[in-house]
């Protein structure tokens, strides 16, 4: 015969077993999703980088080209403040996985 309390015993064995799987898949489902989330934030942030190195390209070249029309002063010191910036920026650790 069937005992009540062997029984509620393994009902609530089988309940726990059960939430502490839940809370678990919650938390393995949560981490899941932030490296989906982590791995997208860094694509777009190699995106950025890469569309702003275009754009300084574009900016320097457009400066020399001022500066062969003899455009001085304010243009040659850009020039340099950006092939210093660009030169400092290559020697940069980047920080990788």
């Amino acid at each position: 015969m069937i005992d009540v309390f062997e029984l509620a015993k393994w009902v609530g064995a089988i309940l726990t077993i059960s939430i502490v799987y839940k809370v678990f898949y919650k938390f393995y489902k949560r981490v899941e999703n932030l490296e989906i989330w982590n791995s997208k934030q860094q694509c777009d942030i190699e995106t950025g980088a890469s569309e702003n190195q275009m754009l300084l390209k574009g900016t320097l070249a457009c400066l020399k080209g001022l500066h062969e029309l003899g455009c001085n002063g304010a243009v040659t010191e850009t020039i340099e403040e950006l092939e210093k910036f660009t030169l400092e920026q290559a020697h940069k650790p980047k920080s990788k996985k």
